[in-house]
Formats: C-alpha cells, structure tokens, sequence
C-alpha cells in the first residue's frame, strides 16, 4: 500500500439472525489514515449521505474521524458505529395487523474503502466523475441508466469499455433521457 500508516482493524458486532449476505458493510474494516472511503448510511443529522466520499484523517480501535468537502470547504467528523436490523414481518392473528419483530442487528462503522462501488449501491448518489466498468455484466435492466445517473455532469462520465449491446437493450430511449438531464 501507498499509505504508510498502520492498519486499523474493526470487526462488525453481529447478534440474532442476520445472513452475512445481506450484511450492509463489510464485517471486516481495515482502514488507515489517508484512506479514501464512501459513507453506506446517510447521517441521521445529515452531515454526510450514503455515497459521500471522505477521506480518513485519525483512526484507532475505538474512533474514526474523516474528512469530507462541503461547498469546497473541507469539515472533519468522527463516524459512530451504525447499527442496522433485520426485520421480520407477521399479521398478528387476533388483530390482523402487521407487527415488525427485530431478528438480528448488525454494528459497523458505516464506511467502505472507497475507490469502487457496485451499481446498486450507488443509486441515489451523485459524484462529480465516475468511471463505469460493465465488462463481465449481463446488462440488467436499467443498470446502465442508473450508472449514468450517478454522475453530476455528463463529462465527469467515463466508459471503461464498450456499452454492449445488452446493455443499450436494456436502457432502450433512457440514454435520451439522460442525455438530456445533462443538456438543462
């Protein structure tokens, strides 16, 4: 590695029923300082959202602070763990309402190292340059449209290959519609 401060390592907390498929960070966390990451949870008092980019400045067994740019200014938050539950619906049979029963619950810090991210768990994000890789992919229905989507402005977008012709199957007249989200 490039950076040369000692890795942190934090392990998720795990209780109840939670399939490790459907863990919502990495159940393990190695960063360093230095470390580019991408925040998994919108912050519930909105100083990040799920997507932001920041950048690692202190980091210890029991804390990590990152930095992140609003507005071109840079601000430096400590990140608390995030616990996320597994819920389980049932219909009551007396009362015929739907009750929510927690099964699981799992607790990371809400941060992946972040050069990459998978499509689907970038919707809803918006970056200033995104680099989108569809090689290996089977083009599934509106993949493409929501990658285009997650970038700010049409020259931040960059196609590591050629679209397939799968994908602009799949996409049919959305490229348009994008293509016009950037143009207004």
């Amino acid at each position: 590695s490039l950076l040369r401060a000692p890795e942190c390592l934090h392990i998720a907390e795990v209780e109840g029923e939670f399939d490790e498929s459907a863990f919502p960070a990495g159940k393990e966390l190695i960063l360093r300082r230095g470390a580019q990451v991408v925040f998994l949870k919108d912050d519930p008092s909105k100083r990040w959202i799920r997507g932001t980019i920041g950048k690692v400045t202190s980091i210890s067994e029991s804390s990590i602070q990152v930095e992140i740019e609003t507005d071109g200014l840079p601000f430096t938050f400590r990140v608390e763990r995030e616990t996320w539950q597994n819920v389980r619906y049932n219909v009551d049979p007396a009362s015929r309402k739907i009750e929510k029963e927690v099964v699981g619950e799992f607790t990371q810090y809400p941060l992946c190292p972040g050069w990459a991210m998978a499509v689907q768990k970038s919707q809803d994000c918006r970056f200033d340059h995104v680099m989108i890789d569809l090689s290996g992919e089977d083009g599934e229905h509106g993949e493409l449209y929501a990658a285009l989507c997650t970038c700010k402005k049409l020259e931040g977008i960059v196609l590591k290959n050629k679209v397939s012709q799968r994908y602009k199957a799949n996409a049919g007249d959305r490229i348009q519609e994008v293509t016009r989200l950037f143009s207004s």
